[in-house]
């Protein structure tokens, strides 16, 4: 029994040691994102996949998504009023989901994590932004780092871009605190 033991751990330090170092390969380049299309409506089959694809994603969202909306909750901002979030765009031929939408600012926030350092994500994103600029959507990106780490950043551009004030605080901070009003 020890015999085999020790066989097979010197086997696997062989192996180990005499493995090569390989990188696994690079993933291949993402394409700009570009509209295509004949200025047509979307097809009934391309709103439901958009749809679709809105519920799996409200359904998986990232932690930095969930705490994203619950600054936006602690600013006293309503989700289906204030913001919506994966809001869908169509534009001929095809749509994008944009991680938060502000209509009465025409405002898209998108959160982006290490995927978006991708090669060629960075033009994606470009692409993206020069479409909602041209339909008069301003676009703001914010790294999920900032979000997890910085709220009161995301907080101060949300509410400079929405020309919102800070909230006033509530009674019951008051009372929690023991301070008179």
């Amino acid at each position: 029994m020890g015999i085999i033991l020790f066989l097979v751990l010197a086997g696997l330090l062989a192996a180990w040691l005499g493995a090569p170092a390989t990188k696994p390969p690079p993933a291949p380049a993402r394409q700009p994102f570009q509209p295509r299309g004949d200025g047509r409506p979307p097809s009934d089959r391309l709103r439901a996949i958009a749809a679709q694809r809105r519920q799996e994603r409200l359904a998986r969202a990232t932690v930095p998504e969930l705490r994203f909306a619950e600054t936006l909750r602690g600013l006293g901002l309503v989700e289906g009023w204030d913001y919506e979030r994966e809001a869908v765009f169509f534009y001929p031929g095809s749509f994008a989901l944009a991680d938060y939408f502000f209509p009465r600012a025409a405002l898209i926030v998108e959160l982006d994590g290490k995927s978006h350092d991708a090669p060629g994500q960075r033009e994606h994103d470009a692409g993206r932004d020069a479409y909602f600029s041209s339909i008069g959507l301003k676009t703001i990106r914010l790294s999920n780092r900032t979000v997890m780490t910085q709220p009161w950043v995301c907080q101060s551009l949300i509410l400079a871009a929405t020309g919102r004030a800070w909230p006033r605080p509530r009674a019951y901070a008051y009372e929690a605190l023991g301070t008179p009003r």
